[in-house]
């Protein structure tokens, strides 16, 4: 059993193509709970050249992780949301894939 399989507690919005290699996108997950900023993310992403899987819970992130045939080129995650925190994603993520960049957001003025 991988260390990224969980049950899903999200959505998946797009499937992700082949991870960023030369002379392909880069593929960037995006992790993000509000659905407008999820789907602003991924306008911005594709409007940049930029293969994007969007889910809206960590839990949902994890379980397609554990399956997805390439890892991402970045992980770009929210803060706060609920069950698992991207501080957790984060953690999680990096017991099994050190290397992967990552970037935490957030909309909240406070943390």
């Amino acid at each position: 059993m991988s260390s990224f399989e969980q049950k899903s507690a999200g959505t998946i919005e797009t499937p992700m193509p082949s991870a960023g290699r030369p002379g392909q996108q880069p593929a960037v997950l995006v992790v993000e709970d509000d659905p407008n900023m999820r789907e602003y993310l991924r306008e911005a992403l594709a409007a940049s050249g930029c293969a994007c899987t969007a889910f809206s819970g960590s839990l949902a992130a994890l379980a397609y992780l554990a399956t997805a045939p390439e890892i991402p080129d970045l992980v770009l995650s929210d803060i706060d949301m609920p069950g698992m925190s991207g501080m957790e994603l984060l953690r999680t993520v990096r017991t099994v894939a050190p290397d992967l960049p990552f970037i935490l957001i957030s909309g909240l003025c406070e943390l």
